[in-house]
Formats: structure tokens, C-alpha cells, sequence
């Protein structure tokens, strides 16, 4: 407990206080440029600082977690997931959206974190390694379990693959290493015209200690 205190203050003292001191000289060049006639250069400085903005809330969600939230508290997967994409989308300037779901999907606010954090890794391993531009995230509850799907969608240049490859366990040991501490799995996919990561675990369970 006191090490989980001591990494609160840590994050507080230095990653959110870094946040704001960007935030600011980012909305100080923002100003400065105002007046001139550099629209995609502000475009991007805009871009980031929404960016910043998001990280900030995010860190303060996992804070308030730690220290404030009740153990049991619930929310809306869905809108948590909604909130996701667009910082992925943000975060790596690419297109990031949640296929609709037509319900609410409430779960406990330490599963929702769990799913954050997965969708994060899986999505940067797709764009760092395989280049993904355009992600399609799914999402459905059956039973006792939380189904997430990831898909790269090349766009209109896609060009069909002459082998298919099949399935294998995803190769991302920060994310296999956090489901192995909760019972879940994921999977990669080499389809014909893009790829698929399929991730699994329990619908209800406590914050992963990684």
C-alpha cells in the first residue's frame, strides 16, 4: 500500500506536472501563431495539446481511482471505450473508431481501466509494427467474459495477401503478461486484406497489479 501511495505522489509530482508545463507552452505557441498564416502548424499544435489535455484526465481517472472511487463504483464501458479511441486516434494520428453497440454496457470502473489498457497496447502494436491507419474496435459481453476485437482496415489501396498465415497467441508481452494475472487471452489474426487481434477476459475483476 505505502510503495502504491509513493507511485501516486511520483506520478503526480512529475508525469502530471510535466503534462501541464507542456500544456502550457503548447497554448503559448498556439497564441503566438494565431495571427499567422499557418493553418496546418496549428492544426498539429491544437492536435497535441488536445492530446496533453486527454493524457491529464487519464492519469487523474487512475489517481482518483487509487485514492477516492469506491472499490465496487461502475461505468459505462462503452463511453469509456468511445473516450479511448478518440485519444488513440489523437495519440497516433490515425483513424480510430468503436463500431456502434446499442446498449449501455456497465461494468466496474477497474475492468473498464483493464479494457483501456489493452485496447492502448494492442492498438500501438498494430500501428508500430504493422502500420495500421484506419483500427476498427468491437466490443460485446457473453456470459462472463468481455470480447474485444481490433481491426486494421487498409482502406481503399488494401492489396489482397497471396498466403494466409492463420492464428497465433499475440506476440506482446505487456499485454499477455497482464492477462496471464487475469485469466484472459489474445490472439493475432493474419486474414487476407488486413489483421485482427482478439482479446478475452472476465467481465468483473480487480485491477491488474502491473
Amino acid at each position: 500500500a505505502e510503495a502504491r501511495q509513493a507511485l501516486s505522489r511520483d506520478l503526480h509530482d512529475s508525469v502530471l506536472q510535466t503534462l501541464a508545463a507542456l500544456r502550457v507552452r503548447l497554448v503559448t505557441a498556439i497564441h503566438g501563431l494565431s495571427e499567422a498564416d499557418v493553418p496546418d502548424q496549428l492544426a498539429e499544435l491544437k492536435s497535441m495539446e488536445e492530446l496533453v489535455t486527454s493524457e491529464q484526465a487519464h492519469l487523474r481517472r487512475l489517481l482518483s481511482q487509487r485514492h477516492g472511487s469506491p472499490s465496487g463504483s461502475a461505468v459505462d464501458l462503452i463511453r469509456e471505450v468511445e473516450r479511448c479511441c478518440r485519444f488513440i486516434a489523437l495519440q497516433w494520428a490515425i483513424e480510430c473508431r468503436l463500431n456502434p453497440v446499442e446498449r449501455p454496457m456497465i461494468v466496474s470502473a477497474e475492468t473498464a481501466t483493464e479494457v483501456e489498457f489493452l485496447i492502448r497496447e494492442a492498438t500501438a502494436n498494430a500501428v508500430k509494427h504493422a502500420n495500421a491507419r484506419h483500427i476498427t474496435v468491437s466490443i460485446a459481453q457473453a456470459d462472463d467474459e468481455i470480447l474485444i476485437a481490433l481491426k486494421d482496415n487498409p482502406g481503399a489501396q488494401a492489396q489482397v495477401r497471396e498466403n494466409y498465415t492463420g492464428d497465433f497467441e499475440l506476440q506482446s508481452q505487456s499485454i499477455m503478461k497482464r492477462l496471464g494475472k487475469i485469466g484472459g487471452t489474445a490472439y493475432f489474426h493474419n486474414l487476407s486484406m488486413n489483421s485482427l487481434i482478439s482479446i478475452r477476459l472476465p467481465s468483473s475483476l480487480p485491477r491488474s497489479p502491473i
